[in-house]
């Protein structure tokens, strides 16, 4: 049997590659084979009077495979298929901020702006604390907010996002750079405000 690990990176180096059927039926391999060696190790490792334990890495693993080819299915435009299995990775692991920001992406796609802004508000009631920040939550509900042009509310969101990248996540500062000019030019009767949007867009 081919290691899953092995095969789940090199079905994201085809995807990566726009070699998406490869990839689609090569991390379908890997998730078989990490759900054999789940069940070959909650088997001998358990004993019978007790509840079984799944090995955590394994456990782990099998999450990301499965992200990845729910990944993969988008970029290959099979949508639906896609949508379902991110769903699927949601309801079996909450936490899993990445999967909620790409039915986000995909409900924005679609024109659904409502749909995507309450993706990334799940993502954030279930958000765990821990080595990672959220900032590409925010960063996400600031662009949706954009657009639906709920201009304060976007700008308080990239704010939180600098906060927790450490003022380093570009797309933030794009974000802001863009709604101060996009201000600047609404107060061309006002010399000084005009100045000081532009001051901060810059």
């Amino acid at each position: 049997m081919v290691p899953p690990e092995l095969l789940n990176n090199t079905g994201v180096l085809m995807m990566e590659t726009g070699r998406h059927e490869e990839a689609e039926v090569t991390l379908h391999e890997a998730l078989k084979n990490v759900e054999k060696m789940i069940d070959v190790s909650t088997v001998s490792t358990t004993p019978a009077d007790e509840e079984p334990q799944k090995d955590k890495r394994l456990m782990a693993l099998r999450i990301n495979i499965r992200f990845n080819l729910a990944c993969c299915l988008e970029n290959a435009h099979k949508i639906g298929e896609a949508t379902e299995r991110f769903r699927s990775l949601i309801k079996d692991e909450p936490s899993y901020t990445d999967a909620y920001l790409r039915l986000a992406y995909l409900a924005r796609a679609r024109g659904d702006i409502k749909r995507a802004l309450d993706y990334v508000d799940s993502a954030k009631l279930n958000f765990k604390k821990g080595y990672n920040q959220p900032t590409n939550i925010h960063c996400m509900k600031g662009s949706l907010q954009q657009e639906f042009g709920m201009v304060n509310e976007c700008v308080d969101e990239y704010k939180k996002a600098l906060h927790y990248s450490q003022n380093n996540d570009t797309y933030s500062r794009i974000g802001l750079a863009n709604i101060n000019y996009s201000q600047s030019v609404t107060v061309r009767g006002d010399v000084f405000k005009q100045e000081d949007y532009l001051r901060k867009a810059m």
